[in-house]
C-alpha cells in the first residue's frame, strides 16, 4: 500500500492506496474492471474529460478519502496522487481475485490457480467456449457460459468428499453439469460485469500460463489440441481414451488436466525417439 498523508481538521492524517490487485477488495476490482471499460470508450472517443471524471471516482474507491476532503483536493494534488492508481486503468488480473462470488444467498466457487483442481473435460469445454467467443466477435452469451462452466457453488458433500483420501481431489465444486450451467450463464447476466470480468481474466491468465508450459502439444499440427473451433479439445480426451493407458471416457474426463498433459508430453517424446531410431536405420 501507498501512503498519502492529508491535512483534516488542522491534523495530518495517512489514506492507504492500493498498488495492485491483490491489495484491493472485491467490490474495488470489479469497479476497477468496470471503470477500465468506461475510459477506453470515452478516450477512444476524444472525451477526456469524462473520462478524467471516471479516473477520479477510482482515486476515490481506492483511497477512500472522506468526500468532504476530497472534494477539497488541489488540481495539484489530484494529480500527485492520481498517479498512485494509474496503475488501475490499464491492468490486468493474473492471479486469483477472491475465492467465490454470491448470487442469490448462494456462493460460486472459482477455480483454483494453475487448474489445480481442474477436469481435463472442464477444460476442454472452456477453451471451446473461450476459442469461439473470440472469434465470433466476443458474443456474450459464450462469455457468460464460460463463466458458468468455471464457477460452480460448493458440492453437497464437501465434508465426506475431502476428509475420503481417495476421493478428494481438491475441487470443492460441485460436478460439472452442462444443462445446470447453461442455465445459470442466463442468471449470470445480472451479475456486475466487473466481477465477472475479473473471473474472465483469471481464468485466461491461467489458460495463457498452461499453454506456455506445453507448447510444444500446441503448435500447428494435425494433431494439435485446439482445432479452429476448439473442439480439438474433446477429440484429444477420446483419442485418449480410445488408447486406454488412462481408461475409459468417463475416467479421462475426471482426470486433472495437467495428469493428461503429463501423459501426452511422455508419448511425444517417445514417438520423437521411435522416429530417430527409424531414421538411423533408414539411413544405413
Amino acid at each position: 500500500m501507498k501512503k498519502v498523508s492529508l491535512e483534516e481538521n488542522g491534523k495530518q492524517k495517512v489514506y492507504l492506496i492500493p498498488e495492485n490487485f491483490s491489495e484491493c477488495t472485491s467490490d474495488q476490482i470489479s469497479f476497477i474492471l468496470t471503470s477500465q471499460l468506461t475510459i477506453y470508450t470515452l478516450d477512444s472517443l476524444g472525451d477526456h474529460d469524462k473520462s478524467m471524471i471516471v479516473k477520479l471516482e477510482v482515486l476515490y474507491l481506492l483511497s477512500k478519502i472522506p468526500k468532504k476532503l476530497f472534494a477539497r483536493l488541489t488540481l495539484d494534488q489530484q494529480y500527485i496522487i492520481l498517479k498512485l492508481v494509474h496503475w488501475s486503468f490499464s491492468a490486468r488480473i493474473e492471479t486469483k481475485p477472491f475465492e467465490f462470488f454470491v448470487y442469490n444467498k448462494v456462493k460460486y466457487y472459482l477455480p483454483a490457480d494453475n487448474y489445480a483442481d481442474t477436469s481435463s473435460f472442464e477444460w476442454a469445454i472452456c477453451n471451446i467456449f473461450y476459442v469461439n467467443f473470440s472469434q465470433n466477435n466476443l458474443n456474450t452469451s459464450l462469455f457468460y457460459s464460460l463463466i458458468a462452466t468455471i464457477c460452480r457453488p460448493e458440492r453437497k458433500d464437501i465434508k465426506s468428499f475431502m476428509q475420503d483420501p481417495k476421493l478428494w481431489n481438491g475441487d470443492r465444486r460441485e460436478i460439472y453439469n452442462s444443462i445446470n450451467s447453461n442455465q445459470r450463464a442466463k442468471y449470470f447476466e445480472a451479475i456486475p460485469m466487473g466481477t465477472l470480468l475479473a473471473v474472465f481474466q483469471y481464468w485466461e491468465a491461467v489458460n495463457n500460463r498452461f499453454v506456455e508450459r506445453n507448447s510444444e502439444l500446441f503448435e500447428s499440427s494435425d494433431d494439435a489440441p485446439m482445432f479452429p473451433n476448439g473442439e480439438g479439445c474433446l477429440s484429444l480426451l477420446e483419442d485418449v481414451a480410445e488408447e486406454g493407458i488412462l481408461g475409459d471416457l468417463d475416467k479421462v474426463h475426471q482426470a486433472n488436466i495437467h495428469g493428461l498433459f503429463v501423459y501426452l508430453r511422455h508419448k511425444r517424446k517417445k514417438v520423437e525417439v521411435m522416429e530417430k531410431e527409424m531414421n538411423k536405420h533408414t539411413q544405413q
